[in-house]
């Protein structure tokens, strides 16, 4: 049971970071295509887009240590 609780534990030390970083790209992304859908924003829809929403992720991926730090031991 304490591998599963560990396991759940480091799941959600991810998810939430990358959650937040995912809605701060939501809602900067709404007001600059002025369009809440995200199916219809460059982003999504070119390659280039793609490209840089797979270094945003893995640059928040990369960052998900030191949010946890700011909030100490």
């Amino acid at each position: 049971m304490t591998l599963l609780k560990a396991i759940l534990h480091m799941i959600g030390m991810v998810l939430i970071p990358m959650a937040i970083a995912y809605v701060f790209l939501y809602t900067i992304g709404s007001f600059i295509a002025w369009d809440t859908n995200p199916s219809h924003w460059w982003l999504f829809t070119s390659i280039t887009g793609r490209c840089l929403f797979i270094m945003y992720t893995i640059g928040a991926l990369a960052n998900v240590p030191t949010f946890w730090e700011q909030f100490g031991d």
